[in-house]
């Protein structure tokens, strides 16, 4: 599945304004304004003079939406509509004009001011710079980008309507591309997540009929709640878009399942999807501790048993080894007697012959001398005893 682009509010402390050109707006203070919604959170930043901001981000596409209201400085409606009217900001990536996108000489809010949305996967570097500003003309309300991978931290995605996970029955049908739209009665669409809320947000189309109806979410299988869809106010000429019908309350984080049901018909408002604003918080920081603990403990598990048989191995060599050397030094002692607990030494009266030598015999009483003198040839009894050599000396 593709990579969902992010939201980025205008209150981010990502969002790194330069100069004393900006100015937070009163929350909620232009969402009653135009045709295309609130204000992304309610909050805005208003551009009271020249001034600039940047953002960096790891993907591949980036856009800046906001407020605008031109007409009104500019004095001309035909004027900032027109093919050659500059709006007064511009969009930078990587230090490379961008441009901005067409102006709109109305009062509207989730305005485009300016896109790049084919960038190669990297980091990069927007500048908005803005000039030439009077006050109460222009307002940057949130940014979009595209991430070269699913983000690792709590962000706001953003699911179009024709994301996969997004499963409508047969009675849905696509609007110009804008969004999805059912008319008939217990219509369904199912969304899979995994977070910890969703907004729902669609449009009012003009060509439908206005009146106000209901439907409702379930969420893994609870009780359905009831919202309700207001329709366009009458004798008003135009859709209206980024219309938001419902946002549930915080969910525990996890995979979950809504289902959305259309109450009306075709003689009300239709129920419409254009794109969701899902709150993530990705499993990699919420439970980052089991996996790596059962790493380590193998990991410790294999040293000390390892460690374990080194020692015991090297004992062994070393009790081997000593007591080796000590029946080495016991064979080479000459005409010792071994008993138990001590060895004897004896002499013999004539030289052993030739056939005594390849076969040793021990000598008769009469030619072994067990005195204790010097002058015997004899070592005393107790200055012969060998003590075996412990292997741990």
């Amino acid at each position: 599945m593709s990579v969902r682009p992010l939201v980025i509010d205008d209150t981010d402390p990502r969002v790194r304004y330069g100069g004393s050109g900006w100015q937070s707006d009163i929350p909620g203070s232009q969402d009653n304004f135009g045709t295309h919604g609130e204000t992304y959170n309610g909050t805005l930043h208003a551009a009271t003079s020249d001034g600039s901001f940047a953002f960096s981000f790891q993907g591949n596409s980036i856009r800046v939406f906001g407020t605008v209201n031109l007409a009104p400085v500019y004095g001309d409606y035909g004027a900032v509509a027109g093919p050659n009217f500059t709006p007064p900001w511009e969009c930078f990536v990587d230090n490379i004009s961008i441009g901005a996108a067409k102006a709109n000489p109305f009062h509207e809010n989730n305005w485009l001011l300016c896109n790049s949305d084919r960038l190669n996967d990297g980091p990069h570097e927007l500048t908005f710079k803005s000039q030439n500003i009077t006050k109460g003309t222009l307002w940057v309300d949130y940014l979009q980008y595209t991430p070269d991978k699913p983000p690792t931290e709590p962000s706001v995605v953003l699911v179009a309507n024709t994301d996969p996970e997004i499963r409508y029955d047969s009675t849905w049908q696509g609007v110009d591309g804008v969004a999805n739209m059912t008319s008939t009665n217990g219509a369904k669409v199912t969304f899979n997540f995994t977070g910890t809320k969703l907004a729902w947000l669609g449009y009012i189309p003009i060509e439908r009929p206005g009146n106000g109806t209901s439907a409702s979410y379930s969420i893994d299988g609870e009780s359905p709640t009831t919202f309700f869809l207001a329709g366009h106010p009458p004798f008003d000429g135009t859709s209206l878009y980024n219309q938001n019908f419902f946002t549930t309350p915080d969910l525990p984080n996890g995979p979950h399942t809504i289902v959305v049901t259309y109450q009306g018909n075709s003689s009300f408002t239709p129920l419409t999807l254009d794109h969701i604003y899902l709150t993530v918080a990705p499993t990699s920081t919420t439970h980052p501790s089991s996996p790596k603990k059962s790493l380590v403990g193998t990991i410790v598990g294999c040293v000390v048993g390892g460690v374990a048989a080194i020692l015991f191995v090297g004992f062994l060599l070393l009790f081997l080894r000593r007591r080796n050397r000590e029946k080495g030094s016991e064979g080479s002692s000459r005409g010792l007697i071994q008993s138990p607990n001590e060895a004897v030494a004896f002499t013999m009266s004539q030289p052993p012959s030739a056939s005594s030598a390849a076969s040793p015999s021990l000598p008769s009483p009469s030619n072994v001398s067990l005195g204790a003198s010097s002058g015997s040839g004899f070592v005393s009894d107790s200055k012969r005893r060998a003590t075996a050599p412990s292997p741990y000396a």
